[in-house]
C-alpha cells in the first residue's frame, strides 16, 4: 500500500548510498506493509463462516493499512530537505495519480457497463449518469477495495507545504493528541465515500510518521528496545469496548502502536538488507494496485471450478502469499515490457 515512498511515490533507490542504507528498515517495512494489506483483503476468498472472519482476526487486520500512511509521512519528512512543491506535485501526478487512473480502468468498466451496481459503493442517489458514476468512483476510490487510499493521499500531497511548515516548527507535533481526539470523534468515513473525512481521520497517522522521521535518531533506538511490549497493542480493541463510539479510533491507535513495533523490530534486526527485500519494497506499490484484481480473479476461479473452498488460518496465510506472488509476477512482467514507463502503468 507504500507508494514508492510508501503506498509513497518518492524513490529511495535514487538516493546517495549513505542515505539509502539508513532507510533499510523502512524498505523492509514496505514489504511487511504490503503483505499485511494483501492478507487483509485475501479474506474475501473465504466463506463468512470461516475463522478468518472471526472477531479475533478482525482485531488483528482491521485498519492495518494505516502503516502505508505512516511510512508515507515518515518518508515525506525524510526527503523534505529537497522539497520543491511544483516538482513534488508533478512527481505525484506522474507516479501515483496516472497509475491509479490506468489501473482503475477495468474496475470502472465493470460499473459503467452495468456488470456491477453503483449502489454497492454507497454512492448518493443523485449519482446516476455514466459521467457522474465515473467521477464519483475516481474521486472516492470506491471502485476497488484498497483504492480509497489514493484520493486521501492526493489530499495530503496538495497540503504538503503545510506539513513542511509543521516539520520546520517541531513543537507543533505536540498537537498530535488533539488530532487523535478528533479522529476518535469523527471515526472513519462510512463506506469510505468521503476522502476529505478520511484524510482528517488519518491525518495524525501521517503526522506521526513525520514526527518519528524528524526525531528518528533517538526514537528508533527506543522502538527497537520496547517493540515486544508495543506489539501487544494490536489487541487493545479487545480490552477497550467503547460501545461503538470511538471504536475506529481505538483501532487507529492500536495499529499505529503496532506499526511502531514493526519499525522497532526491523530497525533492531536489519543490518544488511538482502537485495531481494529492497527489490520487493520497490515493487510494493505495484502490488497495491493489482492485488485486488488477482483476488477477484481467484474468486471467479473458485466459483467456476468445483474444488473445496479454502478454510482455516494456515490456508489464509498461504492464499495471501499466493496473491502476493501473482501480483509481483504481474508487476515484474509490466516492468519487463514497459521498462522505465512501468511506474506510470502500475506504480512500480
Amino acid at each position: 500500500m507504500v507508494e514508492r515512498q510508501a503506498s509513497s511515490g518518492d524513490r529511495t533507490d535514487n538516493m546517495p548510498r549513505s542515505r539509502r542504507e539508513r532507510l533499510q528498515y523502512i524498505q523492509a517495512a514496505r514489504v511487511v506493509a504490503i503483505f499485511l494489506v494483501v492478507l487483509s483483503h485475501t479474506r474475501f476468498l473465504f466463506p463468512p463462516s470461516d475463522a478468518v472472519w472471526s472477531p479475533a482476526m478482525l482485531v488483528i487486520l482491521r485498519s492495518i493499512n494505516l502503516i502505508f500512511i505512516f511510512i508515507s509521512g515518515f518518508l515525506f519528512q525524510y526527503l523534505s530537505a529537497s522539497f520543491h512543491y511544483p516538482s513534488y506535485l508533478r512527481s505525484k501526478a506522474r507516479n501515483v495519480v496516472v497509475p491509479y487512473l490506468i489501473c482503475s480502468i477495468p474496475a470502472l468498466f465493470m460499473f459503467l457497463s452495468g456488470m456491477k451496481d453503483i449502489s454497492e459503493t454507497g454512492a448518493p442517489a443523485f449519482v446516476d449518469s455514466a459521467t457522474e458514476i465515473a467521477l464519483f468512483l475516481i474521486f472516492t476510490g470506491n471502485h476497488l477495495t484498497p483504492y480509497w487510499f489514493i484520493p486521501v493521499m492526493v489530499i495530503f500531497y496538495i497540503f504538503s507545504p503545510l506539513f513542511l511548515a509543521v516539520d520546520r516548527r517541531p513543537r507543533l507535533y505536540l498537537a498530535l493528541p488533539l488530532l487523535f481526539t478528533l479522529s476518535f470523534v469523527l471515526s472513519r468515513s462510512p463506506g469510505d465515500v468521503s476522502p476529505i473525512h478520511n484524510a482528517v481521520f488519518y491525518l495524525p497517522v501521517y503526522l506521526s510518521g513525520m514526527c518519528v522521521g524528524h526525531f528518528r535518531e533517538w526514537v528508533m533506538p527506543l522502538l527497537a528496545r520496547w517493540y515486544p511490549l508495543l506489539a501487544t497493542a494490536i489487541f487493545l480493541p479487545l480490552l477497550v469496548d467503547m460501545g461503538g463510539f470511538g471504536s475506529e479510533g481505538i483501532y487507529l491507535i492500536s495499529k499505529l502502536i503496532f506499526c511502531l513495533a514493526v519499525l522497532g523490530l526491523l530497525y533492531r534486526s536489519i543490518r544488511d538488507l538482502p537485495p531481494v527485500v529492497g527489490r520487493l519494497g520497490d515493487m510494493s506499490f505495484g502490488v497495491f494496485f493489482v492485488h485486488q484484481y488477482v483476488i477477484a480473479a481467484l474468486e471467479k476461479v473458485q466459483d467456476k471450478i468445483p474444488l473445496a473452498r479454502l478454510s482455516g488460518v494456515l490456508a489464509f496465510v498461504f492464499a495471501a502469499l499466493a496473491v502476493t506472488a501473482i501480483s509481483l509476477a504481474i508487476v515484474w512482467v509490466v516492468q519487463l515490457v514497459a521498462k522505465h514507463h512501468s511506474r506510470q502503468l502500475v506504480g512500480a
